[in-house]
C-alpha cells in the first residue's frame, strides 16, 4: 500500500506492507488491538513524517526501512497496552541526512519491546532513543549497532527510564558503533533514569575503529580489502534479523541489508 497523505490505519494480521512517498509532512496513525502482525514500512520519498502507533494485547512487529531520497526527519511515538508484545527493527543505511526521534512507552503490566537499529552512517544521522517503563512488571531490551564512515557524523543519545512504582520491570540496553576512515564525529550517550529500586536496568556501549589486522587477514585470506571490509559490515548490521519471527519480512531485511553493502562498499 502506497500512503501520499495523513491517514489512520487499522492494524491487521499478518503481513502488511506500507511505502511512504510524500511531498509533505506526513501524519499516521497505526492502531492494533489483539493482532498477530508484521508491519514493513518502506522510505522512499519523504522530508517529514510523524508516526503515533497505538498497540493492545496481541505480538507486533515492525520494520523501518529507510531509502529515502532526501534528508528525513521522523518522529515516533508508542503506545504498548494491554500486555502487548511489541519489536521493532530500524535500518538505515542511507547517504542522506537522518534525523529520528523515537519514544517507546509501556502501559500495562506484562507487555514488552524490543528495540533495535542498524546505521550505516555516510552523512549526519542524529538518533534519539526513549523507552520508559510506566508501570511494574514490563520488559525493554534496546540494541543499535552502526558503522560510521569518512566525514560522517553519527550522535545516538538512548535512553532507559523506569518511572516510580514501575518495580519488577527490566530495562536494558547496548550501542555499538565501528568508525572507519575518520569520521567527523561520533557520539553514544547512554542514559539511564531510575526512580524505583527493585528493577533490571543497565547500559553498554562500545564504540572503536574497524580493526586493520582483521582487514589484513582477511586479505591474506584471499579477499580484496573491499570485500572485507564488505564483509565485516555485514556481519556487524545483521544482528537486527535476528529477532524477526516472520520469515518473509526477515528475508525482506537481509536481501535489502546485503544489496545495499554491496553497492557502498
Amino acid at each position: 500500500m502506497e500512503i501520499h497523505a495523513n491517514n489512520i490505519i487499522e492494524i491487521k494480521d499478518g503481513l502488511s506492507k506500507y511505502t511512504i512517498d510524500a511531498e509533505h509532512k506526513i501524519c499516521l496513525q497505526f492502531n492494533g488491538n489483539g493482532k498477530n502482525a508484521s508491519i514493513f514500512i518502506n522510505l522512499i520519498n519523504a522530508n517529514e513524517v510523524d508516526l503515533k502507533i497505538s498497540l493492545k494485547n496481541g505480538n507486533y512487529t515492525i520494520l523501518f526501512w529507510n531509502q529515502n531520497n532526501r534528508d528525513l526527519t521522523i518522529t515516533e511515538s508508542y503506545e504498548v497496552l494491554e500486555a502487548a508484545n511489541l519489536k521493532i527493527a530500524f535500518t538505515d543505511l542511507n547517504e542522506n541526512n537522518l534525523y529520528r526521534d523515537a519514544e517507546i512507552n509501556l502501559y500495562s503490566q506484562g507487555s514488552k519491546a524490543v528495540v533495535k537499529s542498524s546505521t550505516m552512517a555516510r552523512s549526519i544521522k542524529k538518533i534519539n532513543l526513549k523507552t520508559t517503563n510506566y508501570v511494574p512488571h514490563t520488559d525493554i531490551e534496546m540494541e543499535n549497532y552502526a558503522i560510521a564512515l569518512k566525514d560522517s557524523e553519527y550522535v545516538l543519545n538512548a535512553t532507559g527510564a523506569i518511572v516510580k512504582n514501575a518495580n519488577g520491570s527490566r530495562n536494558i540496553q547496548h550501542s555499538n558503533c565501528l568508525t572507519y576512515q575518520k569520521p567527523k564525529k561520533t557520539t553514544i550517550e547512554p542514559i539511564l533514569l531510575i526512580d524505583e529500586y527493585d528493577v533490571d536496568a543497565g547500559h553498554g556501549c562500545a564504540l572503536g575503529e574497524i580493526d586493520e589486522d582483521i582487514l589484513y587477514y582477511l586479505q591474506s585470506r584471499g579477499l580484496s580489502k573491499t570485500d572485507a571490509l564488505r564483509l565485516i559490515s555485514t556481519g556487524y548490521l545483521m544482528p537486527i534479523t535476528e529477532f524477526i519471527d516472520d520469515v518473509e519480512l526477515r528475508d525482506i531485511l537481509v536481501g535489502n541489508i546485503t544489496s545495499k553493502i554491496d553497492t557502498i562498499c
